[in-house]
């Protein structure tokens, strides 16, 4: 079966990345951890490393389950 998002180039658009950066924003907010770097540098990294969508949407929830991960460590820590 052949790789549907190998040509879509949609990833790459400033609107679909603003809507990640959002999703990214708001796992840290309710991590509230002020130690995190801003959504914005974290998306723009994944984005320099990702080669296709498929790539690039596996580095974000990557990226999003951990920074929810840390809302668990964090919470443990306070108790």
């Amino acid at each position: 079966m052949a790789d549907n998002t190998q040509g879509d180039q949609s990833w790459r658009t400033q609107p679909f990345r603003q809507n990640v950066r959002g999703k990214i924003e708001e796992a840290i907010r309710q991590a509230a951890n002020p130690t995190f770097r801003s959504a914005t540098e974290m998306e723009n990294h994944v984005f320099q490393k990702a080669r296709s969508k498929d790539e690039y949407l596996s580095f974000v929830a990557r990226l999003i389950i951990h920074v929810r991960e840390m809302i668990g460590v964090v919470g443990r820590r306070r108790r």
